[in-house]
């Protein structure tokens, strides 16, 4: 029951963005974003001047991050492709994940300054990074409404905030929810953006091998959906593999692989980099490891980078051309470029025949990650075979055939070298007869 209910609070999430009025901010689509979502006090401590009765041993209390420790990792999280940063509520708390806000009108001072978080939002900016504050609902009630959004809309007014993410406590407060976005929208002239929970379907395909897709499929066509394994408030990715008794890591890499392959905005939580594990939010909300094997974040870059340089796996189209037991194809295209990608969450090798009727004639299939140029023998086949538990990406570029003119090259230069082994020969040949 609490995990729906939690599940159910982040369904009624939504984020609402400033117009566009600066090249710093988020996109007004947001599939060309992808989301590091973090809790300030759980992520980094660079300044232990501002920790007040920390504890690191009791997972209820504060643990000690803030806003510099952020902004020193911010290359962290750009490293590995993230565009925005999703930091949690900054208003002062007496809760460390920050829902239950006992000041509205100032920021948590366990986080640090007005000024440092003023600094942490120019450092993102400077790097083209948007940076994106949760505004709970949590105690909200008709009584004090109007209170909440004038210090919400001043919090907005005062700083350069990229994006906001308004939370509910519960269901019955989705009436309140909407008039704080309808005022803040008034006062603010922003956009707002639904965030649709994928959680569960996510972990109920992936959490194993060879699980049904079909619904799963159907999340995968939904350019608006936020996809994400796990939340802040959900049970860890890690810890549903882990029941399983699947490898963590291999898991995580053929989720995140699957999530960045498709339309909507990828949103990972802090951790699933190092396969934090969790089933309660006291065990979920670890304090960040940044010495651990980087196995998940070198593959977490690679596809990002693949991801971010193509408008079509950002806005692209997409077509399932196959799913059945946790074999899934998909082709994502625009008019400029076309994917196909596989996605193979099954226990043993599988393989399916693209056609020229997806592609196109005279085609060819390049691998990005686990597979070579795959070509038609002349029938508009093209066999595609991928191990278990792997995801790859196939570029679809017309047919090269042969390079003529490297052949030649190629040729000319093994005539002279094996002239040049003759004449070699033939010197040493002549020097033993004079020797002679």
């Amino acid at each position: 029951m609490k995990k729906t209910t939690l599940l159910a609070c982040t369904l009624l999430a939504v984020i609402v963005l400033q117009t566009p009025a600066a090249a710093n901010e988020l996109n007004e689509n947001l599939s060309t974003e992808s989301v590091y979502d973090l809790l300030v006090d759980r992520f980094n401590d660079a300044n232990p001047q501002n920790n007040v009765d920390v504890n690191t041993q009791d997972p209820s209390k504060f643990f000690g991050g803030d806003f510099q420790g952020v902004t020193d990792k911010l290359s962290y999280i750009q490293d590995m492709g993230f565009t925005a940063v999703s930091i949690g509520p900054v208003f002062e708390t007496d809760t460390y994940n920050g829902s239950n806000i006992t000041n509205y009108g100032e920021l948590e001072p366990r986080f640090g300054t007005d000024e440092q978080f003023e600094q942490l939002l120019d450092a993102a900016h400077t790097k083209n990074m948007a940076i994106i504050v949760d505004l709970p609902l949590a105690g909200v009630t008709t009584e004090n409404l109007d209170n909440v959004i004038s210090a919400y809309s001043a919090f907005l007014a005062k700083y350069d905030i990229d994006g906001v993410r308004v939370t509910l406590a519960n269901e019955e407060q989705k009436p309140l929810r909407e008039e704080v976005v309808a005022a803040i929208q008034q006062s603010s002239r922003v956009s707002i953006f639904p965030v649709s929970d994928t959680v569960s379907t996510w972990q109920d395909a992936f959490r194993t091998v060879d699980l049904p897709l079909a619904q799963w499929a159907k999340v995968a066509t939904n350019p608006e959906a936020v996809q994400a394994i796990d939340t802040l408030t959900s049970e860890r990715f890690t810890a549903q593999s882990a029941e399983e008794n699947m490898f963590p890591p291999t898991r995580i890499k053929v989720a995140l692989g699957a999530m960045m392959a498709l339309p909507g905005i990828p949103t990972m939580t802090y951790g699933t980099e190092i396969a934090m594990n969790g089933k309660t939010e006291a065990e979920s909300h670890q304090y960040m490891n940044f010495k651990t094997e980087e196995e998940i974040i070198d593959y977490l870059t690679k596809i990002q980078k693949l991801r971010g340089q193509s408008e079509a796996l950002q806005t692209g189209n997409i077509d399932i051309l196959h799913e059945e037991d946790g074999f899934v194809v998909l082709k994502r295209w625009n008019d400029e470029e076309t994917w196909i990608v596989v996605i193979n969450n099954s226990s043993e090798t599988k393989k399916y025949t693209v056609s020229s009727e997806d592609i196109g004639e005279k085609k060819e299939l390049r691998g990005m990650f686990e597979s070579d140029i795959i070509r038609s023998q002349d029938n508009g086949k093209y066999p595609v075979v991928l191990d278990r538990e792997l995801v790859e990406f196939f570029y679809v570029e017309d047919r090269r055939g042969l390079n003529t003119g490297y052949l030649v090259a190629l040729a000319g230069v093994y005539v002279l070298f094996m002239v040049f082994i003759y004449l070699v020969w033939k010197k040493g040949k002549n020097r033993t007869k004079e020797s002679r």
